[in-house]
């Protein structure tokens, strides 16, 4: 989808929802100054459709005198700092009764749902507690604990993978993912950001807050199963801002991170999007994207407590060295290709990048699954498993005429790993070809490994060797 027709889709709706007062669409702030001076009108008209709605705006646009210092009028700056921040728009449905239906198309979201994981025995809802501190429009601190909900997969597991979603999209929109990560024999936990999905708060902040949930849910996992218990965190969209906004305080449980499709600065994102409001509404041309990111940020300030340039993911990535791989839709409007491109330039130590062609905005997975786990697949097993490459295996002597159920082949072998290190393994089923307990000479054996460390792969099927020699005493 154009990035165009993405903000119709939201404004759409945004106002043709149930008729309300504009006043309850915008931050009502003259009962008393605030910071700023940002000015509020409370009797503006109902909007009952996205036409009249355009219509106000345009007409409060045109209203606006052109001058040195042209800014937007407080009742447009409003209606954008709401949609982007506070969760209280009927824009989706984020409650807990998200509606599955029964005639899902085979293969959506819900689909998935209802046919995978709702019929799974190893579910359960986990919560904690954060905290949401806000401005109110009578400019009190509201101070005040909010419960935070995630959906668990508890596959036995030493990995644990914690799904963030993106900006008000139900939680449901990374079922298939979290399938293939759960396929994979990983642990999996669909976080609700806060103040959506069911997780409590009036606002999000793309990262500002979330970085500290996100790390509170980690310690809650690694609590509950392991003190070295590994986390690989994943994020598409705002939720891949949250993943990489973390690393501000990195968990030493995380092994890796995967960002998908996020942006690398808020302020650029909020340029890029209000482009496309001036494509629907021309008379907003007028106001450059950087005077309008300010007057978002003003507002953002005085009710959030934090500005807009505070939200840059791509600060986070020169912090530390710890595995990353960026995905990005080759033809994604809503976050430029720019923004990735930027992000894998800043990240230090170990990193992949892999953009999708002809996927838009979050839209990688669906366009080509195969290549998305493939890419996560090899990804993951470089950093979570150690490979085996070569066996430490001794020649074993024997008298001639030394049957071969009296050979007495060892029961384990030590496999040499991709980091140097050694290991001893279990090995069954010794076979030669060609063994003749009647005759001396050297005889080749090769057995078949009994990996139960799960830290161990053999990607390369690779089998012990062992020299038998049949000797005179």
């Amino acid at each position: 989808m154009k990035k165009t027709g993405i903000i119709l889709v939201l404004l759409g709706n945004l106002f043709f929802s149930p008729p309300h007062t504009l006043a309850e669409a915008t931050i009502q702030t003259n009962e008393q100054p605030l910071r700023n001076n940002i000015q509020v009108e409370r009797d503006e008209p109902d909007f009952s459709s996205q036409k009249e709605m355009i219509d106000i705006i345009e007409e409060e646009m045109n209203n606006t005198e052109e001058s040195n210092n042209q800014k937007l009028p407080d009742i447009v700056a409003n209606i954008i700092f709401r949609m982007t921040f506070e969760a209280n728009i009927p824009i989706l449905n984020l409650k807990d009764d998200l509606i599955v239906t029964d005639d899902s198309e085979v293969g959506s979201f819900d689909w998935y749902t209802m046919n995978w994981y709702d019929q799974l025995d190893n579910t359960s809802d986990r919560y904690i507690t954060a905290n949401e501190t806000y401005q109110d429009i009578h400019g009190d601190e509201i101070n005040r604990p909010i419960k935070l909900r995630s959906r668990y997969i508890d596959n036995g597991s030493d990995t644990t993978v914690l799904i963030n979603h993106g900006w008000r999209t139900p939680w449901n929109k990374l079922i298939k993912p979290a399938k293939f990560f759960s396929d994979e024999g990983y642990n999996v936990m669909m976080i609700s950001n806060r103040a959506l999905n069911g997780s409590g708060g009036k606002y999000f902040t793309f990262g500002y807050s979330e970085q500290s949930d996100l790390n509170q849910w980690i310690e809650d996992e690694v609590t509950r199963t392991a003190p070295n218990q590994k986390i690989v965190l994943m994020g598409v969209s705002m939720g891949a801002s949250v993943v990489m906004m973390s690393q501000n305080n990195p968990h030493p449980n995380v092994a890796a991170y995967i960002e998908d499709c996020g942006f690398a600065t808020l302020r650029d994102e909020i340029k890029h999007v209000y482009a496309g409001f001036t494509e629907l509404i021309p008379s907003l041309k007028k106001i450059s994207g950087d005077t309008v990111v300010e007057q978002i940020s003003q507002r953002t300030e005085m009710t959030l407590g934090f500005s807009i340039d505070q939200i840059a993911p791509v600060d986070a990535l020169s912090i530390n060295q710890t595995p990353k791989l960026f995905v990005h839709g080759g033809s994604d409007d809503f976050i430029p290709l720019s923004a990735v491109e930027q992000m894998y330039d800043t990240s230090i130590g170990p990193k992949e990048k892999l953009i999708v062609a002809g996927a838009g905005h979050g839209d990688s997975y669906n366009v080509n699954p195969l290549l998305y786990q493939q890419t996560v697949q090899r990804f993951l097993q470089d950093i979570l498993h150690k490979k085996i490459v070569s066996f430490d295996v001794h020649e074993h002597q024997v008298p001639v005429g030394t049957a071969v159920e009296n050979l007495n082949l060892p029961e384990e072998v030590t496999v040499i790993l991709n980091d140097g290190s050694l290991e001893a393994v279990k090995v069954s089923n010794w076979e030669a070809i060609h063994y003749d307990d009647t005759q001396v000479g050297s005889y080749t054996f090769s057995g078949t490994l009994e990996i139960e460390n799960q830290n161990i792969i053999n990607p390369d099927y690779l089998k012990p060797v062992l020299t038998v020699v049949s000797q005179e005493n």
